[in-house]
């Protein structure tokens, strides 16, 4: 009987690696894709007031429907610096949206333009003669990016403008990232 089930045990490992493999993988130009990006954002406008710079990382999600168009997801954290002493700000993007690429293949130029939600938290402590006072809030606002940039291979950069919230915050941002998953 341990000679039998000796002898099965390969054949099973046989014919279940040969139906793995016997299944169609789906074609590179319409793949899945999950990335990680580097993106610095300069604020402007009432941003500016309270920021010098926003630096964070983002994960991101790509599924091309066609070979020319891609279905996007990012999040990640932006935190900003340059604040005033003693205040802490910073934002966490949920977008989706598009990119389109002109050209197929794994080199092409690209263009984007996404919307969601940025989660935005402050806080401040300040000193007083009664000892150190704090507050903080969060709130969620409207936010949305276009954007443009290059992709060679599993490399992407890009850039472009960028409103963490519609109400009151705008800049322009740069990324620059690399996908670690392709399916």
């Amino acid at each position: 009987m341990k000679l039998v089930s000796l002898l099965l045990v390969p054949v099973f490992i046989v014919l279940i690696t040969s139906a793995a493999s016997a299944q169609e993988a789906p074609p590179k130009d319409l793949a899945s894709s999950l990335g990680v990006d580097f993106a610095v954002a300069i604020p402007v406008d009432d941003w500016a007031n309270v920021s010098d710079v926003s630096l964070g990382g983002l994960v991101r999600f790509e599924h091309r429907v066609i070979p020319t168009l891609a279905v996007t997801g990012r999040t990640g954290y932006l935190h900003d610096f340059g604040v005033q002493e003693g205040v802490s700000l910073g934002h966490v993007p949920i977008l989706g949206g598009v990119r389109w690429y002109p050209m197929e293949g794994d080199q092409s130029p690209w263009l984007g333009a996404e919307l969601g939600v940025a989660i935005w938290w402050a806080s401040v402590t300040v000193s007083t003669p009664f000892g150190e006072m704090s507050d903080s809030d969060t709130e969620a606002e409207l936010a949305l990016a276009l954007s443009g940039g290059y992709r060679i291979g599993a490399f992407s950069f890009g850039g472009g403008l960028y409103v963490p919230s519609t109400d009151e915050a705008f800049g322009f941002y740069a990324a620059a990232g690399f996908d670690f998953a392709t399916f």
